[in-house]
């Protein structure tokens, strides 16, 4: 179940949001187009402690468990993917969704913290 709202911006724009608060943590997704939020894609996992007495590396576990939920939603080949993230200066851009190498029309969100990785999703129409 999600709470649902808007973040206004000032002289620029409105963010609508949804967000879910289960216990231990709070997860929020948002959108500039009120009807895209109900089509978001989303997940949240907990981060394994170990794997094979190796620590998981929070960054790619969140990537790997995206690539299989889109692979498996609309039967994608995983190894044909690929996620960039461009850097303009010093600062990283949003990742972007590679497929056969080329660029795809999907939003995509990936976040970590603690011991969750969370991901979001929308496929853009061109």
């Amino acid at each position: 179940m999600f709470t649902e709202g808007e973040v206004i911006v000032p002289g620029v724009k409105t963010v609508f949001v949804q967000l879910s608060s289960p216990e231990g943590y709070v997860h929020c997704v948002g959108s500039d187009n009120l009807s895209d939020l109900n089509n978001i894609i989303r997940g949240i996992e907990s981060l394994p402690e170990s794997v094979a007495g190796e620590d998981v590396e929070p960054s790619l576990f969140v990537r790997e468990c995206f690539l299989a939920r889109l692979a498996g939603i609309y039967q994608l080949n995983f190894r044909q993917m690929e996620i960039r993230r461009a850097k303009t200066g010093s600062e990283l851009q949003p990742p972007q969704l590679y497929y056969e190498n080329k660029k795809t029309s999907f939003d995509i969100s990936l976040s970590h913290d603690g011991q969750f990785v969370a991901y979001a999703f929308l496929k853009r129409l061109n």
